[in-house]
């Protein structure tokens, strides 16, 4: 991928600072930043800083939409098969959960979409097989979460904030199938082999409507039910 570097340094931290400071849960406001970096990514570094500066100043709400923007370059680098930026956050993984998430009911009201991005990034392995996110989401599970353990937030603030979790939650769902470029097809089958749950009796009264529905007189219950493991029903 070619890299546009055609920009004085200072200017683009400016520029790049600014919209930092836009930066909200929806897709629009991350958009922006975070093409930007990966258009400038021979700056990487001073904008990467930037990032880290931006998160040791901003609120606590502030801080989680930072992380969505970090999960949006990691995304965008991993389409342009680019490693400058993952690189970095893979290294400081530990730091900027901690910022986003830091101990205490502040914190606690970031429990539970910072997990959602860790586990996109487990399910996408973004940054290969990374323990680390094993081990930060183990440690986020512990915590005690919601938006009730900060008292001083108002209603209005409450559901201001379930509406962008709600957002960040959907932009993870919708970025799910973007896959490393260093996977291989058997490493996708395993993923889906391994993160898909045992045929179960809902399961099977699903494909018995879905079969009677095509092809109505044939004799499904017949076929299928002795494939079926012991003691299921075919109903």
């Amino acid at each position: 991928m070619d890299y546009d570097d055609d920009i004085d340094p200072f200017e683009a931290r400016l520029s790049f600072v600014e919209m930092l400071s836009k930066v909200a849960a929806t897709g629009q406001s991350i958009q922006k930043p975070s093409h930007f970096v990966i258009k400038h990514a021979g700056l990487h570094e001073d904008l990467y800083q930037c990032i880290l500066e931006q998160l040791d100043s901003a609120s606590i709400t502030a801080r989680m939409n930072i992380l969505s923007l970090i999960d949006a370059i990691c995304t965008l680098s991993v389409k342009a098969s680019s490693s400058h930026y993952l690189t970095l956050v893979k290294r400081d993984l530990g730091t900027i959960i901690t910022k986003v998430v830091p101990l205490g009911k502040e914190g606690d009201v970031n429990v539970v979409a910072t997990r959602q991005i860790l586990e996109s990034w487990k399910k996408r392995r973004v940054f290969g097989h990374e323990p680390l996110l094993d081990n930060l989401d183990a440690q986020l599970a512990k915590r005690v979460t919601g938006l009730d353990r900060k008292p001083d937030m108002k209603d209005t603030d409450i559901l201001k904030r379930i509406e962008e979790d709600r957002e960040r939650h959907k932009r993870s769902k919708e970025e799910i199938w973007v896959r490393p470029p260093h996977e291989t097809d058997a490493d996708e089958f395993h993923l889906a082999w391994d993160t898909t749950l045992a045929l179960n009796p809902t399961d099977v009264a699903a494909i018995l409507a879905e079969n009677r529905h095509y092809l109505p007189d044939y004799p499904w219950q017949e076929d299928f039910t002795s494939f079926l493991p012991k003691g299921y029903s075919a109903y």
